[in-house]
């Protein structure tokens, strides 16, 4: 079986261009995870309190680093969640620009928002961006 190092796949597509966004968070899911470069592994990172999950898929563009020293993050429009570790080919929608806090020390934390491409067809999936997907947002 080949193994692949995500640290080393590009962020974006060379032949189509939409982006590489491997995901570390299924929509729905309380549990937060975090992929381990020294390990190659997604590890568990935290849990969110009860009642909050994460709305869509939350991912990150690899052989990127942020202004927080993560990799640049993307949220992935979904209707149904993905599996964590799982590469999504997407395109790109926009950006959320974000400011994070923590330890007194505030960073740029942008997100990237992105639907799924089929890989077959190289269009955005019709189920990507439903009416129920575009009011969460709100």
């Amino acid at each position: 079986m080949a193994r692949h190092d995500i640290s080393r796949m590009k962020p974006v597509d060379s032949k189509s261009g939409y982006l590489n966004v491997i995901i570390e968070t299924p929509k729905g899911s309380r549990n937060k995870y975090k992929y381990n470069e020294t390990r190659g592994l997604f590890m568990f990172d935290k849990a969110l309190p009860i009642g909050q999950s994460f709305p869509f898929d939350f991912g990150f563009l690899p052989s990127t680093i942020g202004e927080d020293g993560d990799p640049l993050d993307a949220l992935v429009l979904t209707d149904e969640p993905t599996f964590v570790g799982g590469l999504v080919v997407a395109k790109l929608l926009g950006v959320i620009e974000a400011n994070q806090t923590a330890d007194g020390k505030t960073n740029r934390n942008d997100r990237f928002v992105a639907v799924p491409i089929e890989v077959k067809s190289q269009r955005p999936s019709a189920q990507s961006l439903s009416k129920q997907s575009i009011d969460s947002l709100d």
